[in-house]
């Protein structure tokens, strides 16, 4: 009985490493194949062009935040593990607008859903609906296997710093924060 067991996880590492050689990426430490760099550095500048709506309608365009520190958490309802890091994050949105950090979610579920989570949990930050687009995007931002909660931080340049498939910890997340915002802005052209 044991020799079946040991051929079907044979056959699914065999895949999982088939599945990130085939795609030609680096996997990285949860064993995920990462996005290459210039095609998450393409995907970070598309999604800071987008302008999607809120629960309530509102059109928010990510151009907004030029020049700021963002944490990108994308997420759903019906996701427990989403919802469990919801509440800390907007704690942490508030401690931070002070450095620059602005933090941003990004449902991927309808907008009928978000309100009504919305509406019973007090969220200090932008909860935006996806468009239709973001599973794509998901991808093309590093996240092959578009799972959830998918959080990203993207230094004051536009360049994603850290993706995390799965949950992100407070005190991981302050400890990246306080790096990236440490980090001198750059500048383009001329002297600086």
């Amino acid at each position: 009985m044991m020799q079946p067991l040991n051929t079907l996880t044979s056959i699914l590492l065999a895949l999982l490493v088939h599945t990130a050689w085939a795609a030609d990426l680096p996997a990285t430490a949860s064993g995920e194949p990462a996005a290459a760099p210039a095609a998450t550095t393409s995907a970070a500048q598309q999604l800071l062009t987008l302008e999607l709506s809120d629960e309530r309608g509102k059109k928010w365009a990510f151009s907004q935040w030029k020049g700021r520190v963002l944490v990108v958490n994308f997420w759903a309802t019906w996701c427990v593990p989403c919802k469990a890091e919801i509440p800390e994050f907007s704690r942490l949105n508030t401690a931070w607008q002070k450095k620059n950090v602005q933090f941003v979610g990004i449902a991927i579920d309808k907008r009928e859903n978000v309100q009504a989570f919305v509406d019973k949990i007090k969220i200090s930050y932008p909860q935006l609906i996806d468009d239709g687009q973001m599973m794509q995007q998901l991808r093309a931002l590093g996240n092959a296997m578009q799972g959830l909660p998918f959080t990203l931080i993207i230094n004051r340049q536009g360049e994603i710093v850290e993706r995390r498939l799965g949950s992100l910890g407070t005190k991981e997340l302050e400890t990246l924060l306080k790096t990236v915002t440490a980090q001198p802005r750059k500048t383009t052209g001329g002297k600086g």
